[in-house]
């Protein structure tokens, strides 16, 4: 029987049993520095590999949120506030790691630009900045079929919940981009705002891929 098992980990797979190692890689705003995306492919390459290794299938990452501070508490994870950059390296590491026959998990989808507060966060943007800026970070990925895995937000779009999002998840992940592949909540402790039953709403309830009559 295969057992599948995904991890956390964007820089290196965290909780590994013990008898297990891994390596931790330099962050990704200094890769993104590089402007170099052979070497981003040729580190999701080596990432895949260990993740075959280490027996896991799936890896949540690689993240995709801007850099809008430079206080943000997780910019070391995230490229840059460069929309460009970074779609265009968290795409080559993407490719990297399913060429090994791994998967990864986009995060965090979408605008979570901030740590401190993000269980309470409440966004509001125009749509035109959130498809020019937040969005196009994650598109090209899921446009090509890079990755196969979303993960959504603790925070909102206006007063909904992402992983509730019928606009973000049917809206445009599965109906503009075509996406078919398997979108989770992030890590919850017992927060009653991520509300199952609108999440379920959106896996039931989402209408055919333009790709389906194609």
């Amino acid at each position: 029987v295969y057992k599948r098992q995904d991890m956390d980990g964007a820089e290196g797979l965290h909780n590994l049993t013990s008898d297990k190692t891994a390596n931790q890689y330099v962050g990704s705003t200094v890769r993104a520095a590089t402007w170099n995306k052979e070497l981003a492919y040729r580190m999701g390459t080596i990432y895949g590999d260990e993740c075959l290794a280490n027996g896991i299938s799936g890896m949540y990452g690689m993240t995709v949120n801007i850099h809008r501070s430079p206080f943000g508490g997780r910019n070391f994870e995230y490229y840059s506030e460069d929309t460009f950059i970074t779609s265009e390296m968290a795409y080559n590491v993407s490719k990297g790691l399913k060429n090994t026959g791994r998967y990864a998990y986009l995060k965090h989808f979408v605008l979570n630009d901030m740590e401190i507060g993000r269980m309470f966060m409440y966004t509001w943007c125009t749509e035109q900045a959130l498809r020019e800026t937040y969005l196009k970070a994650f598109e090209k990925s899921v446009k090509t079929g890079m990755v196969n895995g979303l993960m959504t937000t603790y925070g909102r779009i206006g007063g909904c919940y992402t992983g509730g999002s019928e606009a973000l998840i049917e809206g445009v992940a599965r109906t503009e981009w075509g996406f078919k592949g398997v979108i989770v909540t992030d890590y919850s402790y017992d927060n009653k705002f991520m509300n199952i039953d609108h999440g379920i709403s959106c896996l039931l309830y989402t209408s055919p891929s333009p790709r389906d009559s194609t």
